[in-house]
This record gives C-alpha cells, structure tokens and sequence, in this order.
C-alpha cells in the first residue's frame, strides 16, 4: 500500500474546464491551443494554459483567445502544408477561406468561390515530391465529386525548374485541375505522393 500511496501522490491533478461552444461543428487541434468552429460561421480560438507544457495545468487558464467569422457552418478546419495557418471549409457559404494568424490576430487572407462546389464538406492541402506548388483538394458531399485547386505558382524543382503561373493568365488567384466524379456522396479523403 506504500508504493501505491505515492503513485498517487506522483499524479497531475485532473482539470476540469467546460467550454460553453454553441453548436460545434468543426475543431483544429495546435500547440498554441485549440480552434472550435460554430454553425453560425464562427472560429473560436482557445488558451490551454499548462495542458501544452510540463507546467501544472490550471482550469482557469483555459479560455478564449480571439474569435473570427467565416463563411457559414463550417464543417472543416484543416492545416495549410504550404504556408502559416489553415483553411475552413464553410458548407452553409459553398467556399473555402485561407485564415492566418491566431487568437486576436486571426484574419482571412482570401476565399475560394467557385460555382462547381455544390456542397464542400472537407479539403486537405496535397503533399507534392518534385514538384513545389499549393494544390487543395476540395471533397463535396451532394455535387458528389473530389475537386483539386491549385493556388500558386507551380515549380518543377527536380525537372529542371520551369515556373508555371495559375490559370490562363498566369496571375489567376486559383485555378481548377481536375474533377473526379463519384456514384456516392464522398465526405473526406486523404491521399499522400510517396516514392
């Protein structure tokens, strides 16, 4: 009974915090902390205090840090491989917005509208070798097809380096490479370029 006696002696307290989040529809985990996504078009940003470190974790230092307003319920929060921040994909809006910063200093730096999304459910950034270039694979649920979009230049750095610009003029703000249909209703997908 001793030795168990200081097993428990050696455990971190239990914190208990509820977060009051009307309607969650979508969350992005960080090690600055959590984003929660609401119906309404909200994105939440909260401080987890010593949740992230090797300090005691205390409830009260779990609590907003800044909120931002996307487009409509926004289903999806995912990771921008090619640059800071990540993307909300918005259901209710049929877009998708790049949002930078966190807490207080979020802000969105641009959408993407495009009038093939019929319902956005997902999108994931695509990983490239041999290839430099941000392509965003958009999932939608009721159009029933998987949409890739590429939002910058595209350089092939292990094929001799040609640069090639978006869309027809080649200053394009996104340009549309492809659309896979399906029988079903697709709801996310994950794919990866390994050789």
């Amino acid at each position: 009974s001793g030795s168990r006696g200081r097993r428990r002696a050696n455990r971190r307290p239990t914190v208990v915090k509820v977060l009051d989040v009307p309607t969650p529809t979508a969350v992005l985990a960080s090690l600055g902390g959590p984003a929660i996504a609401s119906l309404d078009g909200s994105i939440t940003f909260y401080q987890i205090g010593g949740l992230v470190g090797g300090a005691p974790a205390i409830a009260d230092e779990i609590r907003a840090a800044g909120s931002l307003k996307v487009g409509r319920n926004p289903v999806c929060l995912a990771y921008n491989k090619y640059g800071a921040g990540f993307l909300a994909v918005s259901r209710g809006d049929r877009e998708m917005a790049w949002i930078n910063g966190w807490g207080s200093n979020a802000q969105i730096s641009h959408r993407l509208r495009d009038q093939r999304l019929v319902d956005p459910v997902y999108a994931e950034v695509s990983d490239t070798h041999g290839i430099e270039g941000p392509i965003v694979t958009i999932v939608d649920f009721h159009g029933r097809k998987i949409l890739n979009y590429r939002y910058g230049p595209l350089k092939f750095a292990t094929q001799g380096g040609a640069i090639f610009g978006v869309g027809a003029t080649g200053h394009d703000e996104f340009e549309c490479g492809g659309v896979l249909e399906f029988p079903g209703h697709p709801f996310a997908m994950s794919a990866t370029n390994v050789n």
